[in-house]
C-alpha cells in the first residue's frame, strides 16, 4: 500500500499536469513547436532513442541498473517549446 507522502505527491504531479493540459488545450500558440523544428526534431529523436535504449548503470556487486534519458530530454523540449 502506498505511503500518504506518495499519495499526495501523485495528486500534485497529476493536478498540475491536468492544468498544464488545459492550458496547452485552450491557448493556440501555448507550444509553438513547430517555429524551432531544427531544435525539436533531434530532441524528438534524442528522447526517443533514450527511451528505447536505456543506460545501464553498474552498483557493486549487484545487477546493472538501467538509467533512461528521456525524462530529461523531454523537460528540454518543454523548456524550448514554451
Amino acid at each position: 500500500m502506498p505511503s500518504r507522502r506518495l499519495t499526495a505527491y501523485l495528486a500534485v504531479v497529476t493536478a498540475l499536469g491536468c492544468i498544464a493540459l488545459v492550458y496547452v488545450l485552450v491557448q493556440p500558440d501555448a507550444l509553438d513547436v513547430l517555429s524551432r523544428p531544427a531544435v525539436v526534431w533531434p530532441l524528438a529523436l534524442v528522447m526517443i532513442i533514450g527511451e528505447l535504449r536505456p543506460i545501464l548503470i553498474a552498483r557493486g556487486q549487484a545487477d546493472a541498473d538501467e538509467v533512461s534519458v528521456s525524462s530529461t530530454v523531454g523537460m528540454a523540449l518543454l523548456i524550448v517549446a514554451w
